[in-house]
Parts: C-alpha cells; structure tokens; sequence
C-alpha cells in the first residue's frame, strides 16, 4: 500500500498572514495555474452572486471578498447555534473532562482567599488586652496544582471543506463544535492548540494532498469564536479565498490544480493523510483530533461527545 503524501504550506502566524501571502501568490502564479485566474474575475463572481444567492451568502459583495473578510457574516447565528448545541450536551460529556480543582496552602503560594478566611472569624483577645480578629483557617492560599493532565495538549486540524450544496447555517456546526471542545478542554487545565486546514487530493484515493495549515489558537492564547466560526464556516471566505488558497497551494508546490479542484476530505480522510504521511511528527501535542464536515446539532454533538470520550480516557478518567 503506498503511504500518503501530505504537501503543507503552513508557515504562517495567523489569518492575516495567509491572506497576505494569498494576494502576492494569486497575482503571480506560474503557467500551471494562471488559468485559474479567469474564474475569479469581478464580472463572474458578481454573477454568481446575483445568480447563486446561496453560494456566497447574502448581501454580499464584490469589494468585501477581494479585499479579504476577517469578520463572521452573523454573530448572532455563532451565539444561537452555540447556545443551542451547549445546551444540548449531556452533563456525562461535560463532566467526563473535570474542571481543573482548586487547592490550598498555608504557605503563601497563590492568591490570597479572603472568603475562606471570613468562614472561621473570630475575635480574641491578645496579651495586652486589645482585641484582634482571627481565622481558624490556616490554608487561605488558593492556586491550581499541576495535574499530569497538563502534559496532555491537544492539537485540532478542522477542515473548512463543504459541499457545494451546504447552507452557510449548517455550516456553522462545524466551527461551533470545535468552538465549544475547546472551551470544556481549556476549562479542564488541558491546553489547546487549533488550526484550520485548507487543501484538496489530487485523486479520489488521496494518497496525495495539498494544501494550507492556518494556526487560528496557539497552546498559550485564547481562543476567538469569530475567528474560528470565520474560517471553519462562513461561505464568503470558504468559496473565495479558501478556494484561492486551493489553487495558490498548488503552484506554491510546482503542481498543476486539478480542473474539478481535486477531492475534498473528511476528518477520517484528514486524519490518515496527516498522521500517516509523517505531517504531525513536528507536533507538540500528545493528542491530536480532526474534524471537517459536521453539518448538524446532531452531528456536532457526536464529534464532541467522541472527543471528550477519547480524550477522558487518555487522561485515565472514567
């Protein structure tokens, strides 16, 4: 069986970066995909965006796409369909990964907890006969210990792909699950790192992939439900500069794009592609999960639910 081969431009610190380098590559790509170019015109993207209402979204312009959207089209949607998809978890997925526990010590490491100490007052009398008010409490430090879970990082690859027939709404439960798993992970003292993933195989077995690795959370930041919702889910950036990006990848590495733009993936198809092709060996987390398609609550909830599960395992929990 022949290993896969995964080619990955993925030097860039962030979203503006990557649109950086995508408006330099567009304008100067070789004779294997300058071609490509025709399809990007103003004339024919305007037309589709009077003939396709559903591709782009609405309300869309010419202007917003070429100069690179870096805002989600409809906040509103992230915070209903967030809430929507948080409140249908189960309290057994929730608590499969614990919140980190606090502790605390009498020796002045932390912060001190000034309502642990009101807990015990009282007031007593000193030797020169003045009163003074005391604590019975001894341990008014709190801190977080380090737990063996903080060694546990996790990394997440999240496919922005989605088929052509994909409403921007459904769209959004992939960005919304991926949202939400990092919450409960950083929640639980695990560190997070989370990169979107754009590229395309060149043949439907996928023993070859090409494409771009944005970071959009590194282990230390935290997290933006714009960005992510952004880049894992709104039309406008997936059908334009996603797709650019595609091609872009291709000339970057000397290779002719597909005329179809090759195969997308799916996370299982992701997750062979890099694990296998020695793409992730570079990494620095001990966990890695992949996510792309996820086009319902229901399909949302099972990508967490499968996640937090894994991952409660690894960390030894029941």
């Amino acid at each position: 069986m022949t290993m896969p081969t995964a080619l990955i431009k993925d030097d860039f610190n962030n979203l503006l970066e990557y649109q950086s380098w995508l408006g330099e590559k567009w304008n100067s790509l070789s004779s294997l995909n300058v071609s490509f170019k025709e399809r990007y015109k103003r004339e024919k993207i305007e037309r589709a965006i009077r003939t396709m209402p559903d591709w782009f979204g609405s309300d869309v312009t010419w202007e917003e796409l070429s100069e690179g959207v870096t805002q989600y089209k409809d906040p509103a949607l992230i915070e209903e369909l967030y809430n929507k998809v948080n409140n249908s978890i189960s309290t057994d997925i929730i608590y499969k990964i614990k919140k980190r526990k606090l502790d605390f010590n009498a020796i002045g490491v932390g912060v001190f907890c000034f309502d642990r100490a009101a807990m015990t007052l009282y007031r007593a009398k000193t030797p020169n006969g003045k009163t003074k008010v005391r604590t019975a409490t001894k341990e008014l430090f709190a801190w977080f210990p380090q737990e063996s879970r903080d060694r546990h990082a996790v990394e997440m690859f999240i496919s922005c792909d989605a088929p052509a027939s994909a409403e921007a709404k459904q769209m959004l439960y992939g960005g919304i699950s991926a949202i939400i798993m990092a919450e409960l992970l950083v929640k639980a003292g695990v560190k997070v790192k989370m990169n979107i993933v754009i590229g395309s195989a060149v043949a439907e077995s996928r023993e070859l992939y090409i494409g771009c690795v944005i970071p959009v959370k590194e282990f230390e930041q935290s997290f933006d439900r714009n960005l992510i919702a952004l880049l894992t889910s709104d039309p406008r950036f997936m059908r334009f500069d996603a797709f650019k990006g595609v091609i872009a990848a291709f000339d970057h590495f000397k290779r002719k794009t597909p005329e179809g733009m090759g195969f997308a993936t799916n996370a299982a198809q992701l997750k062979t592609l890099f694990e296998e092709s020695g793409y992730t060996e570079k990494s620095q987390a001990q966990h890695r999960y992949y996510f792309g398609g996820t086009l319902s609550q229901d399909q949302a909830i099972r990508d967490i639910d499968l996640t937090i599960t894994d991952l409660a395992a690894k960390l030894g929990q029941k």
